[in-house]
């Protein structure tokens, strides 16, 4: 089984709105466990810089990603606006859930 000192994504639950610290911080994180499970299941990795307005290209690895593990897929991703607080919410929410789940498919 692989191993990863990351921590785990169920924590971006609680991902504060307007902290630009913790985006920071949650970005850093997110990005590594992307790179992790992009090589894992050799899927392709996007970049996410504009990750806060623009959710397709990282809902569409969230799409592969299960495709590549044999899972359903969660739903979409890609129609949450983030800078609204209710969407923000369970945007975060529904995330971390799906990398939870792509984490233990993968092993992790």
């Amino acid at each position: 089984m692989p191993k990863t000192s990351l921590i785990s994504p169920l924590l971006w639950q609680s991902l504060p709105k307007g902290d630009p610290d913790a985006w920071l911080d949650f970005l850093g994180a997110h990005e590594q466990w992307h790179i992790i499970l992009a090589g894992q299941t050799k899927t392709r990795r996007q970049p996410m810089d504009d990750l806060r307005y623009n959710l397709a290209p990282h809902d569409q690895m969230h799409r592969d990603l299960a495709d590549a593990l044999g899972l359903p897929d969660i739903g979409d991703l890609a129609s949450f606006d983030l800078e609204d607080d209710n969407a923000f919410q369970g945007w975060t929410f529904i995330h971390a859930l799906d990398h939870h789940r792509l984490r233990l498919a993968a092993g992790f």
